[in-house]
Parts: C-alpha cells; structure tokens; sequence
C-alpha cells in the first residue's frame, strides 16, 4: 500500500467522523469561543458537511491512484 493510498483511507476516515458527528466537532474546536450557545448554527454545519464532502472526494481520488 503506497502513501497516498494511505492518506486517502486517513481522508476518508476524517471526513465521515466530521459528517457523522458535527456537534462532537464544534464542542472540541468552537464551543469555548462562544457564550451562552450550546449548538452549532446551521451556517456552521452547512460549512461541516461540505468539508467533509471534499474531503471524502479527495480521500477517494488519492486512494484510487487519480491525484498524486
């Protein structure tokens, strides 16, 4: 198994945790700048999904040898 195949499952497994679990992500990364919110926004989980797409796409692209 070469690198990039490598880093593509480490994409993959990084994008479905951030697509999977949104508020776990917020309350480790963003919950300690804001006050008197208990919840990511929409704007934020929108934000979330997209990233997580990009990054399940790369993951892919890398494994399947298509990006170097």
């Amino acid at each position: 198994m070469s690198q990039e195949q490598i880093a593509g499952i480490i994409l993959c497994i990084i994008g479905l945790g951030l697509a999977a679990k949104p508020t776990l992500v917020w309350k480790i990364t963003e919950s300690w700048k804001t006050e008197g919110s208990n919840a990511p926004s929409t704007r934020y989980r929108t934000v979330l999904r997209i990233v997580s797409g990009a990054a399940i796409g790369v993951g892919i692209l890398l494994f399947i040898g298509v990006l170097k």
